[in-house]
């Protein structure tokens, strides 16, 4: 069976890598942290499916521990903000919704009512 190896897909286009440091570096996440994160994310700009779902997973993880308590929407809004993503498109709202599924599955999140949880 052929290989299809054309560039016109975005998962095989080229990106460039950056980093930035922010003091302390576990708060990735603080309201401090957003704009060097969103200068370096907006830089190169990340389309969602080539972001491996592992990192997803730790995004959405490590917000809901952040702020306990959020709606699953508020949590897929705050993702988008974190992987700089200035607008949700439907790809992403169910990628993010697919994600979250799949921590609940994982018994890493859970969901009361219209609230998401962290499992302990």
């Amino acid at each position: 069976m052929p290989v299809d190896t054309g560039t016109e897909r975005a998962w095989s286009a080229p990106y460039r890598t950056g980093s930035v440091l922010v003091s302390p570096r576990h708060e990735l996440h603080t309201p401090e942290a957003r704009p060097a994160l969103r200068k370096v994310l907006t830089q190169v700009p990340r389309k969602v499916l080539p972001i491996a779902p592992a990192e997803r997973h730790v995004a959405l993880y490590e917000l809901a521990v952040e702020c306990p308590g959020m709606s699953e929407d508020e949590l897929i809004k705050q993702a988008c903000e974190f992987f700089g993503w200035r607008r949700m498109g439907k790809d992403i709202r169910d990628c993010l919704a697919a994600d979250l599924a799949e921590l609940r599955r994982q018994r890493r999140l859970e969901r009361d009512v219209d609230r998401v949880g962290v499992v302990r």
